[in-house]
């Protein structure tokens, strides 16, 4: 039998959300001082919702791409994060940052 998913109630998914938020900023924090650049755009191999669902602390609570994605769009909004422009300039590349 098919039932609908229950879904969340507003404050499990705020909870949920800036448990995602949290999580960025540490991974993010853990990449940078690691030299490991990640980007803001979607078909990047370093796409920074990408590489971070595949850590270890997303998986250990169901954390997914999608969340990070959201999570990722919050923090650029809130002016927590930025792309900074690195490499040759020919390039255009860019890596996430904190402010």
């Amino acid at each position: 039998m098919f039932l609908p998913e229950a879904s969340a109630s507003g404050l499990d998914k705020l909870a949920r959300e800036a448990k995602a938020d949290e999580i960025f900023i540490a991974l993010l924090k853990r990449f940078i001082s690691q030299g490991r650049n990640v980007g803001d755009k979607r078909n990047s191999p370093n796409y920074a919702p990408t590489m971070f669902a595949k850590e270890a602390e997303a998986k250990s609570i169901k954390m997914r791409k999608s969340e990070f994605e959201a999570a990722m769009q919050r923090l650029f909004k809130d002016n927590k994060i930025y792309a900074e422009p690195y490499g040759r300039a020919d390039r255009g590349s860019t890596r996430i940052v904190l402010r």
